[in-house]
C-alpha cells in the first residue's frame, strides 16, 4: 500500500461531510436511482471507496450492491463499518477488470481518472456489456468552470478544457479546511456523449443538480443559488 493511498484513504472519509456532497450530490443521485423499482437488482458501484454511496444505495432494498474499488485500505475500511447484509465490497480495477452483471451502474467520481480517451471509452463498452437489457448507468463527472466553491467543499484547478487535461480538486471539510488533494483527468461533455452513443446505449441525458431543504436551512448563509448556476458537476443518465 503507498503513502498516498493510506493518507488519501483515510482522509476521503472526512469529505462525507462536505455541505455539496451531503446535501447536493447525494439526494441528487439517490433522486436518479430511486425512480427505478430495485427489488430484485443488482447495483454496481463503480470507485466505490469507503462505501458512501454503497450504504445509502443499500436503504432502497435492492438484491444486492456490489462496491468494487482498487483501493484496499478504502475496501478495509468499507467492510469494516458495513451493517448491510446485501452489500459486497471487492477489490478490482474498474478500468481492467471484467464487471459482474448487474442492472444499474453507478460511478460516481471515478470516470476522470481514466488516463485517457480510449481508456474512457473501453470502461463505457465494458460497463454496457455487463449491463442487462434496460440496465442504466449513472454518471457523476467533474467539469470545472472556474468557481471558487471551497465553501462547500471543493475547488478545482484546470490548465485547459481539453480532452486529457490534467485536473486537481481540492477538498474541503465542513469548516472550510482543506482535507486532500486528488489529481484526475478533465473530459468534455460531448465526449461523455459521444461515447455513450458509439457503445450502443439507446439513450443519455444531463440531468439537473437538486439541493435539499434541509441542506439549504443547515447553511442558509451559502449561495445554493449560484452552486446550482453551470455547476461544476454533470450527472448522466444513459440507458441500454
Amino acid at each position: 500500500m503507498s503513502l498516498y493511498d493510506s493518507q488519501v484513504g483515510v482522509l476521503y472519509q472526512i469529505t462525507d461531510n462536505k455541505p455539496d456532497k451531503k446535501y447536493s450530490i447525494l439526494p441528487t443521485v439517490l433522486s436518479l436511482i430511486s425512480s427505478n423499482d430495485l427489488k430484485d437488482k443488482v447495483v454496481l458501484d463503480l470507485g466505490s471507496g469507503t462505501g458512501f454511496f454503497s450504504h445509502h444505495i443499500a436503504n432502497l432494498n435492492p438484491r444486492m450492491v456490489i462496491g468494487i474499488d482498487n483501493s484496499i485500505l478504502k475496501i478495509g475500511l468499507a467492510s469494516g463499518k458495513e451493517k448491510y447484509p446485501n452489500v459486497l465490497h471487492t477489490l478490482g480495477d474498474i478500468f481492467y477488470h471484467d464487471l459482474p452483471p448487474s442492472d444499474l451502474t453507478l460511478a460516481a467520481f471515478v470516470l476522470n481518472y481514466a488516463e485517457n480517451v480510449v481508456i474512457l471509452k473501453n470502461l463505457f463498452q465494458r460497463i454496457y456489456e455487463s449491463l442487462n437489457s434496460g440496465g442504466e448507468f449513472i454518471g457523476v463527472v467533474d467539469l470545472p468552470s472556474g468557481k471558487d466553491l471551497t465553501h462547500f467543499g471543493a475547488k478545482k484547478h484546470l490548465s485547459s478544457q481539453k480532452d486529457g487535461s490534467p485536473m486537481f480538486i481540492h477538498l474541503y471539510d465542513d469548516e472550510g479546511s482543506e482535507t486532500c488533494t486528488l489529481e484526475a483527468i478533465y473530459f468534455r461533455k460531448q465526449t461523455f456523449e459521444q461515447i455513450a452513443e458509439k457503445v450502443g446505449f439507446s439513450d443519455f441525458e444531463w440531468c439537473e443538480p437538486i439541493v435539499t431543504e434541509k441542506g439549504k436551512e443547515k447553511y442558509p448563509n451559502m449561495n445554493w443559488v449560484e452552486y446550482l448556476k453551470k455547476p461544476e458537476l454533470g450527472y448522466f443518465l444513459a440507458i441500454k
